[in-house]
């Protein structure tokens, strides 16, 4: 979470330690959800977002490829999260101003 915060990124929350209450209370409040674990449902991945948040989810199971295919904001890669991969995500949110 530290070097996420030193390439830029404003909040940074560890999701593992909050319960469903703490993200009911964070709901429609993030441009990115990037979910580096692959834990986090659909359905609280989309109820954080904005109304043009996008979520990214490393998690490709049948259920969100098909929400995927039908919804434009759910995105899903397969890739092993490293600094790179986060610094080169830092800068295209920043350029495309997400």
């Amino acid at each position: 979470m530290t070097r996420a915060q030193e390439l830029g990124v404003e909040k940074v929350y560890d999701y593992a330690t909050f319960d469903a209450e703490d993200l009911v209370k964070l709901a429609g409040r993030f441009d990115v959800v990037f979910d580096t674990s692959g834990g986090l449902t659909t359905k609280a991945a989309m109820s954080l977002l904005t109304k043009t948040g996008v979520f990214l989810d490393i998690n490709a199971t049948p259920g969100k490829f098909l929400h995927s295919a039908i919804s434009r904001r759910h995105k899903i890669f397969n890739c092993k999260p490293t600094t790179a991969i986060l610094d080169a995500y830092r800068r295209l949110t920043a350029r495309h101003g997400l």
